[in-house]
């Protein structure tokens, strides 16, 4: 069985390392890896919750299950779907070209709203 503690650290070093390549200029690469924080930190979240979920990395997907249990994680909606293209646009030469360092800013904050909302989830349900 996996552990959502184990999802959610990875969620944690997928930003962090969204944030360092950000830093090298490798901009394709790091909104790849906002995109991974997010897709990670939701299935912690579900993890927790015992809500099972496909092998997918839909993060709209993931979301719409993760408002299942808390109605609220629908703010992050568009968040979400604004990550989602970075699965592909990181990981293949599709010729989208780098993203601005705004762009990528932007997607770091993204999955780190996400990540934050999911941390402060977890954090409330430990104390319930």
């Amino acid at each position: 069985m996996q552990k959502h503690s184990d999802w959610l650290a990875f969620a944690q070093d997928d930003l962090k390392a969204a944030e360092v390549l950000l830093n090298a200029e490798l901009g394709t690469i790091a909104t790849f890896h906002t995109q991974q924080s997010a897709e990670k930190a939701l299935k912690a979240f579900l993890l927790c919750k015992k809500i099972s979920f496909k092998k997918i990395h839909d993060l709209v997907v993931l979301i719409d299950l993760c408002s299942t249990v808390n109605q609220t994680f629908l703010d992050f909606a568009e968040n979400c779907a604004k990550l989602d293209p970075y699965i592909t646009q990181g990981r293949y030469p599709y010729g989208n070209g780098n993203p601005s360092r705004q762009t990528v800013l932007q997607a770091i904050s993204y999955a780190d709203k996400i990540l934050k909302k999911v941390e402060t989830e977890l954090s409330s349900s430990k104390r319930s």
